[in-house]
């Protein structure tokens, strides 16, 4: 029985010893900052703050069976955005944004009449270039890969209109 109780105190001084700055780096220019880190060494973790990143973005449909099923939005911070963003300690800086909701993320960066056809389906997918003020930053593991998501709260500059196409665009883990 003492065996045990070494072996979980021993648990818990490892789970107490690492720190938020050993699982996550965060730009010291970054008006984002660490609010909270989930117990598995950072699996999950939010951030407060807010800020505004430009980059590309992809708003379109997930298929399963040929038939569009989901919608996902994703944004590709530009490399002066990327260094605003806390990210992975030891690992590159976050290449890709996922934009929650979806639904929300359409109707704030596309035209009212891109946004009404995306979202009946009469096309599956729309990209361009945006400014946007985002926030609610958290990331998570899922997948075996760490994945960055962020909230929409205004579109700053629709730096360039969205480009409409009808392909199929590769969402998924």
């Amino acid at each position: 029985m003492n065996k045990l109780k070494v072996f979980t105190y021993i648990l818990l001084f490892l789970g107490c010893s690492v720190h938020a700055e050993d699982i996550f780096l965060i730009p010291d220019e970054s008006p984002i900052q660490l609010a909270s880190v989930g117990p598995a060494h950072g699996d999950v973790a939010t951030f407060k703050g807010d800020v505004i990143i430009s980059g590309r973005f992809v708003i379109g449909w997930k298929f399963l069976d040929g038939e569009p099923f989901q919608l996902e939005a994703r944004l590709y911070p530009d490399d002066q955005s990327k260094m605003l963003l806390p990210h992975e300690a030891g690992q590159s800086q976050v290449e890709e944004l996922y934009l929650s909701p979806a639904e929300e993320a359409a109707k704030t960066i596309l035209t009212e009449d891109q946004a009404r056809k995306l979202l009946k389906k009469e096309i599956v997918t729309t990209s361009g270039n945006a400014i946007v003020q985002v926030g609610s930053y958290s990331t998570a593991i899922e997948c075996d890969r760490r994945w960055y998501m962020v909230d929409i709260i205004k579109l700053v500059s629709p730096e360039l209109l969205a480009s409409v196409s009808g392909e199929e665009y590769g969402f998924g883990c």
